[in-house]
């Protein structure tokens, strides 16, 4: 019955989880834990996700639970953010759906495939890590009872635009942080301070331009941005491969389509 009420408020959890839920209260068996979760397993109430990772299976249900994918992320590893288009998704921001979870972790793992959904790791960018700011500009999402950890919006918009081919590429993710309607644009120019990436800042710093009026983007947040911009001309967003055009406040080369808005025609 202990178990039963655990299931009951854990919808996704780690066999780690499970046992500190046991021995608060005063019931543990570790070497039996395994054995009874296998069984729960068996009679369908749980699904194995990955060893050590289940969801639990609604009564009434059968097979392969339809469990939510950002609570998987989120159990896929200890330091687990949901990061980049999957972090557009939970905010409601994604212009479309991706059959792919991101999520950031300094643990080394391999993508997982789960519910018809690929689930991929990728490493803390190395300057957040080097410093120890590997948490900046994430914040806690409840989801059915349990915490996610997520990018904010923020650091989302700055990610997905230095990573692209992690938000199903530049036209989606332009796209879809064009559905933002508030951000603090100080922290977004604190992040890119951090990353120190001169082609990122001016990316960010072209985009927020573009989007002052609907963001409330002053000048003060430009110049800081332009301040970190690079030195020489740089190309982003593919434009090596497409017809681009040079935005010289920036020192970047974009692809025409995004400066001139031709979203619906073949890049």
């Amino acid at each position: 019955m202990k178990l039963d009420a655990f299931f009951a408020g854990h919808p996704v959890f780690t066999i780690d989880e499970v046992r500190a839920y046991l021995e608060r209260g005063g019931e543990v068996h570790p070497r039996a834990l395994e054995g009874r979760l296998a069984y729960h397993v068996g009679e369908g109430h749980l699904a194995r996700v990955r060893r050590g990772l289940y969801a639990t299976v609604p009564r009434g249900l059968e097979g392969e639970p339809l469990a939510d994918p950002y609570l998987v992320a989120s159990r896929l590893a200890t330091d687990a953010i949901v990061a980049y288009h999957s972090a557009l998704e939970l905010a409601g921001l994604a212009y479309s759906v991706h059959s792919e979870v991101w999520y950031l972790t300094a643990r080394r793992a391999r993508a997982i495939e789960y519910g018809g959904q690929t689930f991929r790791p990728v490493a803390h960018p190395r300057a957040l890590a080097d410093r120890g700011q590997v948490a900046f500009g994430v914040r806690t999402l409840d989801r059915q009872g349990m915490t996610v950890r997520v990018t904010g919006i923020e650091r989302t918009l700055a990610d997905v635009l230095d990573r692209p081919d992690l938000a199903g590429g530049w036209e989606e993710a332009w796209r879809s942080l064009e559905a933002v309607e508030y951000l603090n644009p100080s922290l977004v120019v604190d992040y890119c301070g951090l990353l120190a990436n001169s082609t990122l800042a001016a990316k960010v710093g072209l985009f927020l331009e573009l989007h002052r009026d609907t963001l409330s983007v002053d000048d003060r947040t430009l110049a800081a941005l332009e301040s970190m911009r690079p030195a020489g001309p740089h190309y982003a967003f593919d434009a090596k491969r497409h017809a681009s055009r040079f935005v010289s406040r920036w020192n970047l080369l974009v692809p025409a389509a995004l400066v001139d808005r031709r979203w619906e025609e073949p890049l």
